[in-house]
């Protein structure tokens, strides 16, 4: 629409997702739509964005362009090796597990001194000194690891405030897809990139923000309007796969979130049948219901679509 109505350049439209399948997809559909397949979009997700700045810009923080890009194995490969060069026992201090402290640290911008100085006991103290050695170990191999693909990128902008507005200059529209799903360093990479025109437009549904343990931030989708004082909320509230009936079931239950902005599903798929309920002891006991469901299902005629 902004291409083809608004005769916007597709150099100045940026779009995340969240993953290079989808990102690959809305390529396709945006060429197919416009009938250019070659055209050159800014389509993707946040780390392969940041991966495509930093190959141009990485001189500015450190790093040479053609710095190697360390994936979770390599990653793990040297957290252990860090580990077994203090003398620890990999089964008291897990690889995995202060890997993902590491991960944490970064996607909230804690800086290795920061871990080390809100330390609260010994065991913290301990990860917090192998985040620093792992951070200056990547910087001697001119490496990144998968969170500096968007961490670094928030630094290079934060330290180089010139290239910042030469990227929020270009794009004049930035458009994120499953906003609830974003973190704070992602809000942080999406607030300076869009930090020129202002037009920011984000889809996202607070009441499908399920990866907190993944380190989302579902207060991005709900204070929005409170950050962006001009924002136009338009709610998508015609729900187009179910009956009306699942959906008030799923109003009734959802209702109960503490936090949530609040909307209405409605169909024009009519009443439908009831819901059925099932209570179930725990997840295995649930699963073989399903399972039992599909099974009749099959045997009453159902094609597996």
């Amino acid at each position: 629409y902004l291409i083809r109505e608004k005769g916007v350049s597709p150099q100045r439209i940026l779009a995340f997702t969240f993953t290079n399948k989808a990102a690959g997809e809305m390529k396709e559909r945006v060429q197919a739509a416009l009938n250019s397949p070659g055209l050159h979009l800014w389509i993707g997700t946040f780390h392969a964005t940041g991966l495509r700045i930093l190959r141009r810009e990485a001189q500015h923080i450190g790093f040479s362009n053609n710095f190697a890009i360390y994936d979770e194995d390599d990653s793990m490969r040297l957290v252990k090796e860090i580990i077994k060069s203090r003398n620890w026992n990999l089964n008291e201090y897990p690889a995995y597990s202060i890997r993902n402290r590491i991960s944490k640290w970064k996607n909230s911008l804690v800086t290795p001194e920061e871990s080390l100085e809100n330390s609260s006991n010994f065991m913290e103290e301990q990860i917090a000194q192998i985040y620093r050695i792992y951070v200056s170990k990547l910087k001697q191999c001119n490496a990144f690891d998968f969170d500096d693909l968007i961490t670094r990128t928030v630094e290079l902008f934060t330290a180089r405030p010139k290239i910042r507005e030469r990227y929020s200059s270009q794009f004049e529209h930035v458009l994120v897809d499953e906003f609830q799903d974003t973190n704070t360093i992602q809000m942080v990479m999406i607030d300076q990139l869009a930090s020129e025109f202002g037009n920011l437009f984000v889809v996202g549904d607070d009441d499908q923000a399920i990866y907190a343990w993944r380190g989302a931030t579902v207060e991005n989708i709900l204070q929005f309007d409170e950050v962006y004082s001009d924002t136009r909320v338009i709610r998508l509230e015609e729900n187009y796969r179910s009956t009306n009936l699942i959906l008030e079931a799923a109003n009734q239950l959802i209702t109960n979130n503490l936090s949530r902005k609040g909307k209405t599903l409605w169909s024009r798929k009519g009443k439908g049948k009831p819901v059925q309920m099932y209570y179930a002891g725990d997840g295995r006991e649930q699963a073989a219901a399903v399972r039992e469901s599909i099974i009749s299902l099959l045997r009453n005629g159902y094609e597996r679509s």
